[in-house]
């Protein structure tokens, strides 16, 4: 392997992003075949939820990225890669979404939180908000300031 000229990575940022076509048709006995095929880290029954989620709730096939993302979700072990990814570019169908995302820049204006925008950030964006205002005292802080936790005592009926 020769030394790179450049650490800059080049690539090309598709114009499209592919449908997985028959998906929400997909009988349980194709998911470990679908899962060994795309490389997914899941398992049949995560396949399983979310064949029966995109079916049952969207009403439509996913694309390669949502199996992806959510594959990658469920994989904790990448989960500082993607939670770190910096969001530089965002639109929105619906209203509400795009009104949500607005709230949570006006509460990082409001933290003076000049990092860039990151799917961690948007998750723990409203702990901050509530523990500055003093409406969080169970939060449990650590070194690795990646993810939160809320450490409570719940009733639980059976």
């Amino acid at each position: 392997m020769a030394m790179p000229e450049s650490l800059q990575m080049e690539y090309e940022i598709p114009e499209t992003v592919e449908t997985l076509e028959g998906f929400i048709d997909m009988e349980p006995g194709a998911y470990k075949m679908v899962i060994d095929e795309m490389g997914l880290a899941m398992d049949e029954d995560d396949l399983g939820m979310c064949v029966e989620y995109f079916r049952d709730t969207e009403h439509r096939n996913p694309t390669i990225t949502e199996i992806r993302m959510i594959d990658t979700y469920w994989s904790d072990h990448c989960r500082h890669t993607t939670f770190n990814t910096v969001i530089d570019s965002v639109t929105f169908e619906d209203p509400l979404l795009e009104k949500a995302y607005m709230d949570y820049l006006a509460v990082r204006k409001d933290l003076g939180r000049n990092k860039p925008v990151t799917l961690m950030d948007i998750a723990t964006i409203a702990v901050k908000h509530l523990k500055r205002l003093g409406r969080l005292d169970k939060l449990d802080e650590s070194e690795e300031i990646n993810a939160c936790t809320i450490k409570i005592d719940v009733e639980v009926d059976g």
